[in-house]
């Protein structure tokens, strides 16, 4: 999901950043991010004027790491239960992490005791883990 990707970005680069710029970063035409980012601002993720630069707000870089922690859990449960490579569990986890619902994630959690890393190393957002 674009949008994700998007807050992802924002949240990596932590910092206010253009349409054109992003969009050039992502290696998306500028106006399929033009309406992302204006997608983004009507759910309160982002704020952002036209020809001004895109700057993500508190619910956003919250919805950022929700994303973030579906994404390593699943990426988690690849690798480990179907034995796929890091790259390919991430990938196929970027799919889709956006369509599994937070129930599914919390058991993925529960299998694996709450996990605060994922098996690629990186650390788990906090807050996260328990609140689903």
């Amino acid at each position: 999901m674009l949008e994700n990707k998007i807050l992802n970005y924002l949240e990596k680069i932590n910092n206010p950043i253009s349409v054109g710029v992003l969009s050039k970063a992502l290696n998306i035409k500028h106006s399929t991010v033009n309406s992302a980012v204006k997608r983004l601002v009507e759910k309160k993720f982002v704020r952002w004027e036209p020809y001004r630069s895109v700057e993500l707000v508190a619910a956003g870089k919250k919805e950022a790491q929700h994303f973030k922690l579906h994404e390593h859990l699943v990426a988690h449960f690849l690798m480990d239960v179907l034995n796929l490579t890091e790259e390919f569990a991430h990938e196929e986890a970027r799919k889709i992490a956006n369509v599994i619902s937070c129930d599914l994630i919390e058991r993925i959690c529960k299998v694996y005791s709450h996990p605060s890393q994922c098996l690629c190393g990186e650390t788990l957002p906090n807050g996260f883990l328990h609140d689903h």
